[in-house]
């Protein structure tokens, strides 16, 4: 489940703090807004469901986003 944080003298964004399919905890900064900010974290938890049930290929999509880039 992820949580939403504010951190101490970094501004007003709000932050995801979520453990990704590998099992890391990951701190992903999110929007001043904490709506905003939970629905990027109900996104964040979403995808990781999926890539844990196979349903998404996660080197797949990591060759897609490297075949993007400019040269």
């Amino acid at each position: 489940m992820a949580s939403l944080m504010q951190r101490y003298g970094k501004g007003k964004a709000w932050y995801v703090v979520y453990r990704d399919h590998t099992g890391k905890k990951r701190w992903v900064k999110g929007f001043t807004d904490r709506a905003e900010t939970q629905r990027m974290a109900n996104r964040l938890e979403d995808e990781k469901v999926k890539i844990q049930r196979g349903d998404i290929d996660p080197q797949h999509e990591a060759r897609k986003a490297k075949r993007a880039e400019p040269i």
